[in-house]
């Protein structure tokens, strides 16, 4: 499945009815601050940062998150549909992107969480090469596979889920990029601690600089 194929799936269908259309886990994707507001603190807690992308910011729930706590968050989004309907208190610092070449400007930190693996494989090494035109830090949270399966199945249910890699193949492919890895593990305070309680290898979170 080509990139702008995929990019036509993030619609009403894949945010607010995944489920039953069979495309994505997600039913009524909302603001959740119990457990942004945690997330974002865990990325505040472990990294030095003022200014942050949110690269794949869907509706801006991290970015309104981590401006509560004071920083200078943007973000970007290949759904317009996403953006159009994001958090009404972030209107103004999204942007609707085709590819990671229609980023501009340079940010103390790019995150990208739970976006990565929705990018074909063969274009992963020029996404991240552009990214690392664009930060000094890159925070990363992908879901782990063997190459054709997720460790966590329930991955499985997103239609545009396309890289299944090991961590392995993560580390090396953000090292070729031109990063240096400064942190790896399987936990990050509390990111994605729904599945990192059950599943405790399912899910790389790599800081790279």
């Amino acid at each position: 499945m080509s990139l702008l194929n995929m990019k036509n799936l993030f619609d009403e269908k894949y945010f607010e009815d995944g489920v039953r259309n069979r495309v994505s886990a997600y039913e009524n994707y909302r603001w959740m601050p119990e457990r942004t507001i945690r997330e974002a603190s865990s990325i505040i807690n472990n990294i030095k940062f003022d200014t942050v992308l949110d690269y794949g910011c869907a509706k801006g729930f991290m970015v309104y998150a981590l401006r509560l706590l004071g920083k200078e968050a943007y973000g970007a989004d290949v759904s317009e549909y996403a953006v159009n309907n994001c958090h009404p208190k972030v209107k103004g610092y999204l942007s609707v992107i085709e590819n990671a070449e229609q980023l501009s400007g340079g940010w103390d930190l790019i995150i990208a969480k739970d976006v990565l693996e929705h990018i074909p494989k063969d274009i992963i090494p020029s996404v991240l090469s552009e990214l690392r035109r664009r930060c000094k830090i890159l925070f990363v949270a992908v879901p782990l596979g063997d190459g054709k399966r997720y460790r966590i199945r329930e991955y499985e249910m997103d239609v545009t889920h396309v890289v299944r890699e090991p961590e392995e193949w993560w580390l090396t492919t953000i090292v070729e990029a031109g990063f240096k890895i400064k942190h790896f593990d399987y936990e990050f305070g509390h990111m994605k601690e729904n599945w990192t309680g059950n599943h405790p290898h399912g899910n790389a979170f790599i800081v790279a600089e």
